[in-house]
């Protein structure tokens, strides 16, 4: 990330900070704002929003691993989820899954090369 991104990121998240507020509830809303423009959660973003809120990095790193909707990886515009129910399952998901698979040619997990799915 070059200099100039970093400066421009670290402002983005300061004006979120008076917007919400510098404090704990705010982490989320912070959360949801970067990933809606960035499509992820960068580390230095991370270490930023740790900042301004004055708490740790590991607990902002804590609450994106823990929510499946929140990425520190760049994701890809389309996200396919499978349901892993028992009665998916029944229903034939395997052979969905190896479906969809063969028609984008990525496995569960990756990223298709035009980052659309």
């Amino acid at each position: 990330m070059l200099v100039l991104e970093k400066n421009t990121l670290t402002e983005e998240i300061e004006q979120l900070a008076a917007k919400y507020g510098n404090n704990r509830a705010s982490l989320m809303p912070m959360l949801q704002a970067i990933q809606a423009k960035y499509n992820h959660i960068s580390d230095h973003a991370q270490q930023e929003i740790a900042r301004v809120l004055n708490i740790h990095p590991v607990e902002v790193f804590g609450v994106i691993s823990f929510y499946a909707f929140l990425h520190s990886e760049p994701q890809g515009r389309n996200i396919v989820r499978l349901c892993k129910t028992i009665s998916c399952e029944l229903a034939g998901k395997d052979q969905v899954q190896k479906a969809i698979e063969r028609e984008l040619g990525i496995s569960f997990g990756q990223t298709t090369k035009d980052s659309k799915r």
